[in-house]
């Protein structure tokens, strides 16, 4: 683990008041794991624009817990662009913090030391990829 944690919660914070500022409609999905001060993870996902668009543009942040800042940073600057943009023929979908409990932490990997990046599971396929 790395010396200093995240501060998870500011980061969370930050991306749900510019998802507001943009009027973009937020669905959060809980983990069941609480953070390091007690406090709620969640991955949020903003959607702004056109739901019946063609073209959709989806930007995540946080598989490796320990990469949210700078992702969570470019989606709220992306928010901000996108209060002023013709977004009449697009669809924007950013999901913060894929992994909450490893950004939360400060950690690459979830809470079950998987590297979520690495390690896929296509479920019903009777594929497991490890990369």
């Amino acid at each position: 683990m790395y010396a200093e944690r995240l501060n998870y919660t500011e980061y969370r914070d930050a991306f749900l008041a510019a998802a507001e500022s943009a009027r973009a409609s937020v669905t959060s999905y809980q983990h069941p794991l609480l953070g390091p001060n007690g406090e709620e993870l969640a991955t949020d996902v903003a959607t702004i624009g056109n739901p019946d668009a063609q073209k959709v543009i989806v930007a995540s942040s946080g598989i490796h817990g320990v990469e949210l800042p700078i992702g969570s940073q470019l989606q709220q600057q992306w928010l901000a662009y996108a209060k002023a943009a013709d977004l009449s023929n697009t669809r924007l979908v950013f999901v913060h913090a894929l992994n909450p409990y490893g950004s939360a932490y400060g950690l690459r990997t979830d809470e079950h030391n998987v590297d979520c990046n690495r390690n896929f599971i296509f479920h019903g396929s009777g594929i497991n990829l490890r990369l």
